[in-house]
């Protein structure tokens, strides 16, 4: 990005005492230092413990088909299973398959035919046929009309050429159509019709047609007697399921009974149902306790935990905010349990595995960072709970990283769709990559295997947007899908802040673009930024016209009021967009770009006003003319302040050289600067420098100086017509670049 005239410029030269900015930097630097507390530290590491805690608990808790053998139906056994002792038992499996055998041999039971379906059909027949009467007869109504009338028929959709016809048949024709509608339709239904009989009568209906119609009108008939047929022997379901019940209750318990050395399942054969029944009635399914597998998982917790705490130590929003280790806790258990029933004694329900979703949930929530860290993790917790399969670790942890570098911010519903793909691509070629080089499942189980990883990038993507609803709806997490929604002119807040306060709408609308260029310059979330920069004024909808940007000119309702007032009305839109916020349910994220956009400025219009009138500073209390705050506590607010002071100022000041728009972005920012406002910001000198580049880039298209027409002299009158010059476009009304003028900045 080149900025015009003077790149090599100092960023505050001709601003500010640089000697002085310097000392605010080295002070906001050790604020920063400073701004994340021991007892905060010692609260994210005890949640990081609790969840290494839990975690241990949940993988050392046996599960049912743990136990002295590793099976279940459909494995294939290794070794001969032989019953250690005589034993019979009554066979549930072997029982609830011959009930069902004898279920199944039951038939349908259908009520005798109705004829007050057929009476019915008919009714609606002639009720859609003096319709269609009635549109042909109209003599008003336009061909286009007549057809656009008859496509609308609720219960009928007749085709474009069906249609066509009826309006182009004569009077008998017509009506002999009509008769043979109903004639048709009153022979196909006086046989039984049952519902799964349907099809076949429908496909029957041209066999009925008379063979004297015409080819239109066969066609007439044949595509509205399909639609009127309906079924008219109904299913008797009551008498159906008593009978098959009896049928249940007449089958008697399957026993079965092994001798003591009798094999129970034979090596290489497939575990059938009642075979797993008779294991567990042995008792041969039963877990064992071991030392060296507790020991093993420990030390894997402690890994997990120490390795995903480096990718979370750089987080600061996790140190600061009280909710994100609860939150980011409870996600992870959530993935353990869903690993621990999903992964281990399976064979293809472990590439299933939703890692994908933790993946891109972590990546959108908090960091790319963090979710390459947590997705390793997970990635060998997958691995060590399938038997240390490498194959099936690796292939769900190369897949689910892909997915948030291809999702990006989510800004756009499509993204997911190409996170899915990317994530079944790239798993997919990793394991046929790591087949190829000595896996040995067959052509069937990496075909499986392969199909697996395929629906798991489409259902990851899927389970992520379901994710992201409960987050943001229950959990109070500005997710994409809300910015999405939120970005919306039709949203309601939007919508009211457009028809309340139009000015600043498109205030809005510019600071918006400014914040979200600087925003991509710096490494911010763009996104975000844009859609707290939309809300960030909101709360002017309350009193639009005490801001100079809604006023008509020659109108200030400010000159009417003493400083205080106008002050705490300027300074109110904070808290009314906030309370606006909370009434429309906006999430946490945008409310802080609208408590955090002016911080804790000093409105100085009015506060150097009330000095003028009071005529001694020592009876103006400052703390009356400033913000609330807080100040800006992340960059994006941080950025959101100086687009919002910059536009404003630039607007009022109406430079006309790109020099001068320079020199006022400069001295907004060293104003914010000196002031304290970046001080809890994180944002640095070269932060800072990018954010100014990227506002000017933005201000030149908007505030460029404009050409001035030659004039047009009236041969006659010697007059000057033509075009308005440039004073005249610009409405010559300029406002103050003043903050805290009564335009509210």
């Amino acid at each position: 990005m080149n900025e015009p005239g003077n790149a090599a410029k100092p960023l505050f030269a001709d601003t500010v005492d640089t000697e002085q900015l310097e000392q605010s930097f080295l002070q906001a630097q050790e604020l920063r230092r400073q701004r994340i507390q021991p007892s905060e530290r010692v609260r994210g590491i005890i949640y990081g413990l609790i969840f290494a805690v839990l975690t241990a608990i949940i993988l050392l808790l046996p599960t049912p088909w743990e136990g002295r053998v590793s099976l279940k139906v459909g494995d294939v056994s290794s070794v001969d299973i032989r019953a250690p002792r005589r034993l019979s038992y009554v066979s549930k499996v072997l029982t609830e398959q011959e009930r069902k055998r004898a279920a199944a041999s039951v038939p349908n039971y259908y009520f005798p035919p109705d004829p007050r379906i057929l009476r019915q059909q008919l009714t609606q027949a002639h009720n859609i046929l003096d319709y269609i009467t009635t549109v042909r007869k109209d003599p008003y109504a336009t061909t286009q009309e007549k057809e656009s009338y008859l496509k609308a028929i609720a219960s009928v959709s007749l085709s474009d050429d069906a249609v066509s016809d009826i309006l182009k048949m004569s009077d008998p024709r017509w009506q002999r159509t009509e008769e043979e509608v109903a004639s048709v339709l009153s022979r196909a239904m006086s046989r039984e019709i049952r519902e799964n009989q349907l099809a076949e009568a429908r496909r029957s209906v041209p066999t009925r047609v008379s063979a004297y119609l015409s080819d239109d009108q066969i066609l007439v008939v044949e595509e509205m007697v399909r639609q009127l047929l309906r079924p008219n022997t109904l299913y008797d379901k009551a008498k159906t399921e008593a009978a098959r019940e009896a049928a249940r209750e007449a089958v008697k318990p399957v026993t079965v009974t092994y001798e003591r050395g009798k094999t129970i399942v034979r090596a290489g054969d497939v575990v059938t149902e009642s075979e797993m029944e008779a294991l567990e009635k042995f008792g041969l399914v039963a877990e064992r306790f071991s030392w060296r597998r507790v020991i093993g998982i420990v030390l894997l917790v402690l890994m997990m935990t120490a390795f995903m705490g480096m990718g979370l130590y750089v987080e600061d929003s996790y140190w600061l905010d009280p909710v994100q280790p609860r939150l980011l806790t409870a996600t992870f258990l959530a993935f353990v349990i869903v690993a621990k029933f999903m992964v281990p004694q399976h064979a293809l329900l472990p590439y299933f595995y939703p890692l994908a979703v933790l993946s891109m949930v972590v990546s959108t929530t908090m960091s790319l960072r963090l979710a390459v860290f947590a997705t390793v993790a997970f990635g060998v917790l997958v691995g060590y709970l399938s038997g240390n399969s490498f194959v099936l670790g690796a292939t769900l942890t190369l897949g689910s990283v892909a997915t948030p570098v291809v999702l990006g911010r989510a800004d756009r519903l499509n993204r997911f769709m190409w996170a899915g793909i990317a994530m079944a691509l790239t798993s997919l070629l990793s394991f046929l990559a790591f087949t190829e080089v000595g896996l040995t499942l067959g052509t069937a189980g990496v075909f499986q295997a392969g199909s697996a990883l395929i629906l798991n990038g489409v259902f990851s993507t899927g389970l992520t947007i379901i994710f992201f609803y409960l987050m943001g709806g229950w959990l109070d997490v500005t997710t994409p899908l809300q910015l999405i929604e939120l970005s919306r002119p039709t949203s309601p807040l939007l919508r009211q802040l457009l028809l309340k306060a139009p000015g600043t709408y498109h205030h809005s609308l510019i600071v918006a673009n400014m914040a979200e260029r600087a925003a991509d310059a710096v490494g911010a979330d763009p996104f975000l930024i844009r859609v707290g920069a939309y809300y960030h004024d909101v709360g002017k909808t309350n009193n639009p016209h005490f801001f100079a940007e809604n006023q008509a000119e020659g109108m200030n309702p400010h000159s009417r009021l003493d400083p205080h007032t106008s002050a705490q009305i300027i300074i109110s839109h904070v808290q009314e967009g906030v309370k606006l916020a909370d009434k429309y349910h906006l999430p946490r994220e945008i409310k802080n770009f609208i408590s955090e956009h002016h911080g804790t400025m000093l409105v100085r219009y009015f506060y150097v006003k009330a000095i003028e009138e009071a005529g001694d500073p020592s009876k103006v209390d400052e703390a009356d003319f400033r913000y609330p705050g807080p100040k800006p506590q992340q960059k994006e607010t941080a950025i959101l302040m100086l687009a919002d002071g910059v536009e404003a100022a630039v607007r009022a000041s109406a430079p006309r050289t790109q020099e001068e728009i320079d020199r006022i972005v400069r001295h907004i920012f060293a104003e914010r600067i000196l002031d304290g406002q970046m001080d809890e910001s994180n944002l640095t000198m070269y932060d800072f420098n990018a954010i100014r580049m990227a506002f000017l880039e933005v201000l030149k298209g908007l505030y460029h100086p404009r050409v001035k027409y030659p004039e047009l002299k009236d041969a006659e009158s010697g007059t000057t017509e033509g075009r308005k010059s440039e004073a005249q476009e610009s409405g010559g009304n300029k406002e103050p670049a003043t903050d805290g003028a009564p335009a509210g900045r």
